[in-house]
This record gives C-alpha cells, sequence and structure tokens, in this order.
C-alpha cells in the first residue's frame, strides 16, 4: 500500500513540471545547435526596410521595428539593409542585431541569456545622443550604464514589474510603461532618435524564427 501511494506520488510530481522543451517563442536558447548563430534587424528608419543575410533575404521590417532572429549558418556573410552591405563574422552561439546608422549598416554582438531562472534585458543607444543610461522612471536606480551611441548592453534581471526611462546624465530623454520582465525571457530595450530629435524607448520581446 505504501508503495502504491508513493509511486502515485511520483508520477504526480513529475506530471506537473514545466516542460523546457516547449513553449521557447521569445526565449535565448542557452545552447545554439552546433554550427549556427542568429542574426535579426532593427529598422532605425520610419519606411519599411528590406533585410537580407548572405543573400537570403527575410521578411520587410517596417519603421521603427524589431525582426525575430533568424537562424544562420556561423562563418563569413553580408548583411543587407536596403542599398547597404557589410561583412560579418557570425560565431556559433552568438546572437547579433543589425541597424542602420549614418547610411552604414552596423552589426551589434548581443548578450544572450545565461540563467532561465533570470529575465535579460538588453539596452541598445541607436540615437545620436553620445550616452545613454537605461534607469528605472524615477531615475532611482541605474540598471544599465551609460552606454555611448549606435553601442548596447544588457543585465539578467529578477522576474519584476518596472518602468524603465533612458537617462542622459540626470535628464529623462524617453521612458517605457509598466512591463513584467518575465523569467526565461529576453528584451530588447531600444532608444531610437527622430529627426526633430526626440528621443523614442520601445521594448520588444527576444523572438527566434526557425521557419525561414
Amino acid at each position: 500500500m505504501k508503495t502504491l501511494i508513493l509511486s502515485s506520488l511520483l508520477c504526480l510530481f513529475i506530471s506537473v513540471q514545466p516542460s523546457f522543451a516547449e513553449g521557447d517563442d521569445g526565449l535565448y536558447d542557452p545552447v545554439a545547435p552546433k554550427g549556427t548563430a542568429f542574426v535579426r534587424f532593427f529598422n532605425t528608419t520610419d519606411k519599411e526596410t528590406s533585410f537580407s543575410v548572405h543573400g537570403k533575404k527575410y521578411d520587410n521590417v517596417d519603421g521603427m521595428e524589431l525582426s525575430p532572429y533568424y537562424v544562420q549558418k556561423n562563418g563569413d556573410v553580408d548583411v543587407a539593409v536596403g542599398a547597404g552591405k557589410v561583412g560579418q563574422k557570425l560565431e556559433e552561439g552568438h546572437f547579433y542585431t543589425a541597424f542602420v546608422t549614418d547610411g552604414t549598416v552596423k552589426v551589434l554582438d548581443d548578450q544572450s541569456l545565461q540563467s532561465r531562472a533570470k529575465a535579460l534585458v538588453v539596452f541598445y543607444n541607436l540615437t545620436k545622443q553620445d550616452k545613454l543610461a537605461l534607469k528605472t522612471a524615477d531615475g532611482k536606480v541605474e540598471v544599465i550604464a551609460p552606454q555611448e551611441k549606435n553601442t548596447a548592453a544588457g543585465r539578467e534581471m529578477n522576474g519584476v514589474k518596472v518602468s524603465f526611462a533612458a537617462f542622459a546624465a540626470d535628464k529623462s530623454k524617453a521612458v517605457l510603461p509598466d512591463i513584467v520582465l518575465e523569467r526565461g525571457k529576453a528584451y530588447a530595450v531600444i532608444a531610437s532618435e527622430g529627426k526633430d530629435g526626440s528621443v523614442t524607448l520601445k521594448r520588444f520581446d527576444a523572438i527566434t524564427n526557425t521557419k525561414k
């Protein structure tokens, strides 16, 4: 009888454990398939723009929007955005974000999520501001230290509800509404700049598209 009860409890315990092999949309996979890397594109313009890697075209990206990551073979590739193109060496298991600045295609090597017990926030300063920091909206907590223009940095955090803002020194330049950071997910927080010099802050979930 005791054996039967213990067996039943063991089956129940196993059945309610979360499955980490399913539902990976919005997650960085900590171990990439052998020989692959991941590339995505942020459109810094206000017009739909084409995007391709090593001659393979992907869906056009609307203005001020971020594409999913697309799976690539590691090695030397050409990353093309609109009429611009740049050569880039992709390393196995790495994630990259491409964008255009001053008419030139630039590719950043992104930080990836190491612990699924945490949420990853990667902050991109894609403005003409020399330095921008990511802080809580009230300015009291610096989440990510000031970043030079066209650079990025990330930080793993606990799951929490938080409102971010981009700061130039002690001046708030743009505020992001409250978001709930979920453990095991990665987020891009991107500061971009309009023609009038105003800074916009947008949040995106990191998603990998393995179907294209």
